[in-house]
């Protein structure tokens, strides 16, 4: 999985930013309307059944419940990635919340969790600052090495 060792700019940076903001959004839109899909066919065939512990209705209701947690996480790290969007462009020397680091490996935004997105001919996971890789590289600049998964990794570019 090598990718170009071009060193990454804010551009890219920017780039994989908004990649990651758009489909999160589409991720949540399209949760969204399943949900209201489900809601307005429980409320089109919502008839009192006797013989069901729960109706229809109510069955979707749980449904939807047990959903909105995901639907909150999804609307909190669109927010986490519009305020790093909005922070001032500065480049990181260190991986830490909120850099772009390019490996010989992989390429990762510390922010939100993300699967693996292309942008500029990079491939790029998003991960956040509770996930185990990231405790490999937290706090290295560029030409240092970590380890994970029995593979050793070599940041070749930090912004």
């Amino acid at each position: 999985m090598a990718e170009p060792n071009n060193a990454p700019t804010l551009a890219l940076k920017a780039q994989v930013i908004q990649a990651f903001m758009n489909a999160k959004q589409k991720e949540l839109d399209l949760l969204q309307q399943a949900q209201k899909d489900q809601l307005d066919s429980a409320n089109k065939d919502d008839i009192d059944n006797h013989d069901f512990a729960e109706s229809p209705k109510e069955q979707i209701m749980e449904e939807i419940e047990m959903k909105a947690a995901t639907l909150d996480k999804l609307k909190d790290q669109i927010e986490a990635l519009k305020r790093l969007a909005a922070q001032p462009e500065e480049a990181h020397l260190a991986a830490g919340p909120g850099s772009l680091v390019l490996t010989n490996h992989a390429n990762f935004l510390i922010a939100v969790p993300q699967e693996a997105t292309q942008v500029q001919g990079h491939t790029v996971l998003g991960i956040s600052a509770s996930a185990p890789i990231y405790k490999g590289l937290q706090g290295l600049q560029r030409g240092g090495t970590f380890e994970q998964a029995g593979k050793t990794y070599t940041i070749t570019g930090i912004v």
